[in-house]
């Protein structure tokens, strides 16, 4: 495949992802749910600073989403494998890589 094939097809990708990520919004996600004590369910118990920042969070934790649903025949964990240690590892940083435009 050429350079300039490759090329669209990540930029074809990423904006795919993109749409995915304004179509769906912040508000579709059951995980905002409210509990008692006013948090997110997501948030309780956690001390990682980007589950402080919920749309930082949607965007990592898709990309999370869309590289488990890519791979999770390879890996069944990746989902939670790229999430880990507060999305600062190895598997997160290769998973945004396949959504990065070179």
């Amino acid at each position: 495949m050429s350079a300039q094939r490759i090329q669209f097809a990540n930029l074809c990708l990423l904006a795919s992802v993109f749409l995915t990520l304004i179509a769906f919004g912040v508000e579709g996600r059951t995980m905002f749910r409210r509990e008692e004590n006013g948090k997110p369910s997501w948030a309780a118990g956690q001390d990682c600073a980007i589950y402080k920042n919920e749309a930082l969070h949607v965007v990592m934790d898709r990309v999370c989403l869309f590289c488990h649903e890519m791979f999770s025949h390879q890996n069944s964990n990746m989902r939670v494998d790229c999430r880990a240690q507060c999305f600062s590892n190895d598997q997160f940083r290769a998973c945004l890589n396949l959504f990065k435009q070179e």
